[in-house]
């Protein structure tokens, strides 16, 4: 089904664009509010009609502390500090940018 919303959704936006070649501000203002209209649909079919249906076994709660080994939180931990690190790059090219430099 996502992949058939895909190509519908293409298909519809391309036809409200029509024929022209550059994507105006009115022509993308119609294409957002127009979708906002199956979001809606499908919010209410999942709040009013979308119920969880018990099964009738007691789940045991999920200790996720002990689950995994030691080596794995030390891969997270060295992930966490390499996007640190990333993420003050980013802010080097933004401060880059408005003081001039063209990249």
């Amino acid at each position: 089904m996502d992949d058939a919303g895909s190509v519908v959704g293409m298909i519809a936006a391309s036809l409200l664009v029509g024929s022209a070649v550059i994507l105006t501000q009115g022509a993308f203002q119609r294409i957002v509010l127009l979708a906002v209209i199956p979001l809606f649909i499908s919010l209410l079919l999942l709040v009013f009609f979308v119920r969880d249906v018990a099964d009738g076994h007691v789940k045991e709660k999920l200790i996720v502390h002990d689950a995994f080994p030691r080596k794995y939180y030390v891969f997270l931990a060295l992930s966490f500090l390499f996007t640190l690190g990333n993420f003050s790059d980013a802010f080097l090219v933004l401060k880059a940018q408005q003081v001039g430099f063209r990249l």
